[in-house]
């Protein structure tokens, strides 16, 4: 695998890790003392950094389809791009003809005096 997708993967399971950590923590300092979560020590904390670790992991996750989304925009631009260059050269092919047409017009009438009759 290309560096670049191994660093994903590697984010990818690194947020995960994180995430998967802190929800046990959470739920162990938790237990039986669920009347009343603010007087639970640290559960601001752990629900922060769980929070925080859901929303690395999140981002990660979705980055390769943001760069997806990012690169089959570039590719539209340069498809349109290519686009606006194909109807130019049509445009100067078309040019050209009619021109050509113009010569050989203009040809046959300097050569109609010479054609032999019928």
């Amino acid at each position: 695998m290309d560096g670049s997708m191994e660093g994903m993967w590697r984010a990818q399971r690194d947020a995960a890790a994180r995430f998967t950590e802190a929800w046990p923590e959470l739920l162990e300092s938790t237990a039986g003392r669920a009347a009343n979560p603010g007087a639970v020590p640290g559960v601001e904390e752990q629900l922060q950094a769980l929070t925080g670790s859901a929303v690395d992991y999140a981002g990660v996750a979705l980055q390769p389809l943001r760069d997806l989304a990012d690169n089959q925009r570039a590719f539209a631009d340069q498809m349109t791009q290519w686009a606006q260059l194909q109807r130019d050269l049509a445009d100067n092919m078309a040019l050209w003809a009619a021109r050509q047409r113009e010569y050989t017009d203009a040809l046959d009438r300097l050569l109609a005096p010479f054609a032999p009759r019928s």
